[in-house]
């Protein structure tokens, strides 16, 4: 494997996967961490309605433990927010955890990624503190807008309400709902008489997509541009524009890069990114890729 393909890996470039693969892997985050088998039929019946044959749930085995499932949950159930990627899949009476994912697709006759072919995408399950129902929505080639919040996660809450008519599901009790900082504005404010007083609190935004290009020097001299702050997808997708050969280590938001910002720059020269984890509020992260507004 070269640097290459480890810096598109990390975006989700170089592997496939089935879309029902897709849905078991997120439903394993659903089952408290636990990969069940997928089954395609439930049972088989006779004309008079009794049952020939019955699948039995099948354990594969724990991928995550179930703590991490449950934070992943939480983290995933942000996407729904407002500033979140996946708006449109958020329902008023439950809590969704869901990804978004917007793929480019391999021409067969190029045999490289076309910039005009997508795959806009949605997984997620409901009710994100206690699932019943994984869902998995693929729009292969659509028209117009091609990101999987816009395209595909209107379609996912349209199959979950039907899912909810035809299950008879019941939203979660709002005290045993994930906290999701929706009170955020609320809970920093308390009455005094009819006037608000607002409380001092530390409230750490989310970075906002940016573009970082080479600079020139007063010597003349190309610089290296500053790349602190972004994503992990912002930051590989902007060494592919510099042509770089980026070196990631960690997880989260660049907060160190070699060479540092301000050096000598030439295409071709190895950037190493050190990434560190993000603060809870900066997991509302904005569309990496551009113009995907609803």
């Amino acid at each position: 494997m070269c640097i290459r393909d480890s810096a598109n890996i990390a975006f989700g470039q170089g592997f496939t996967s089935t879309p029902l693969q897709v849905v078991a892997a997120i439903a394993a985050i659903a089952n408290d961490g636990m990969l069940l088998r997928p089954r395609l039929i439930k049972r088989i019946v006779d004309r008079n309605g009794d049952v020939i044959e019955e699948g039995k749930v099948e354990l594969v085995r724990r991928v995550v433990s179930a703590d991490a499932a449950r934070q992943t949950a939480w983290a995933m159930s942000l996407v729904t927010m407002e500033g979140g990627t996946a708006k449109k899949a958020d329902m008023e009476h439950f809590t969704v955890a869901g990804k978004t994912g917007t793929a480019q697709k391999v021409n067969p006759k190029t045999r490289r990624y076309d910039p005009n072919m997508w795959v806009a995408s949605f997984v997620g399950f409901f009710p994100a503190e206690a699932p019943r129902v994984a869902i998995g929505v693929m729009v292969d080639e659509p028209h117009g807008s091609h990101y999987g919040g816009v395209v595909a996660a209107p379609v996912f809450t349209q199959i979950a309400d039907a899912a909810i008519a035809s299950l008879g599901i019941l939203p979660v009790p709002e005290s045993e709902r994930f906290d999701r900082g929706e009170e955020l504005d609320a809970k920093s404010r308390k009455k005094k008489g009819d006037e608000e007083v607002e409380e001092d609190f530390e409230y750490v935004a989310p970075a906002q997509a940016r573009v970082a290009a080479p600079r020139v020097g007063q010597d003349g001299a190309i610089e290296t541009p500053d790349l602190t702050g972004m994503t992990m997808r912002q930051a590989l997708a902007q060494s592919r524009t510099l042509g770089a050969l980026p070196k990631a280590s960690g997880w989260g938001r660049v907060v160190s890069q070699r060479p540092e910002p301000g050096e000598p720059w030439s295409p071709g020269t190895t950037l190493e990114l050190e990434f560190s984890p993000a603060v809870r509020q900066d997991l509302v992260a904005e569309e990496p890729a551009a113009g995907g507004a609803d």
